[in-house]
Parts: C-alpha cells; structure tokens; sequence
C-alpha cells in the first residue's frame, strides 16, 4: 500500500504515522520502498517477519476473545456480523459512514464511539453515555 492509506485509514497526523512506521521498519517488520506509479510516494509492505507478529498477535487476540466461547458460540456474532456487513454493502455510498464528510470531525448524529455501540444496547442501558 502506498504510504498515505494508513494516514487515512488510522485516522492520524502523517507525522505520527510516519514516525511508527519508521519503528516498525527499524524492527523489521515493514519495508518502505519507492513507489513504480508516483515519484515521490513510497509502498509499504509487510516482511516476513511482520506477517508473523501480525498472525501471532491476531491468534492471540482470538483466543482472548473467543476462547471461553465453545464453537455453536463462536459462530453466533460471526453471522450477526456478516449480516451487519451485508446490510451496509447495500448503502447507497453517500449514505455510508465515514463517506462525504470530514473523518477527524464526527457528525452532530454521532457524537461519541458509544453512540454507536449504544444502538445495540436495550433502551435505558446507555451505561457508558457522557454525562
């Protein structure tokens, strides 16, 4: 991928993402080489070793996640959310989230990440709201 997409898609500074990518080189799991398409863009790709971190921390996050869940349990929130992904793939693209708008600004709608995840919850379970 070209540099600039895990500005966009971490929602950071270039800065901030640049300076972790430079770690994250250093450490040897990522490779920074010029772009073939536009001269002054640079591709960054995983190594090896960086799949392997990757894979690693993923399958330990699965197991913390899902470990305590016996396979009828595991299969439960994977249909609700290929389901949830369906649902949203047929939005028109305007009405899509994080489409059409400033991402670093949420919209009046959205006012906090528990707005979101509070639509899921029973009415008057909004816990975690801000005050």
């Amino acid at each position: 991928m070209h540099q600039p997409e895990p500005v966009r898609f971490l929602n950071r500074e270039r800065s901030t993402v640049s300076v972790t990518l430079g770690g994250m080189e250093r450490a040897g799991l990522l490779a920074r080489s010029p772009s073939p398409t536009h001269r002054t863009a640079r591709v960054v790709e995983l190594t090896d070793r960086g799949r392997r971190v990757c894979r690693q921390a993923w399958d330990e996050r699965e197991e913390r996640t899902f470990g305590a869940l016996g396979a009828e349990q595991r299969s439960e929130p994977a249909g609700a959310l290929t389901a949830i992904r369906g649902a949203l793939r047929s939005c028109a693209p305007s009405e899509r989230p994080g489409r059409g708008r400033d991402r670093r600004a949420p919209p009046a709608a959205y006012p906090g990440r528990w707005h979101t995840a509070s639509t899921l919850l029973p009415s008057g379970s909004r816990t975690n709201a801000p005050k």
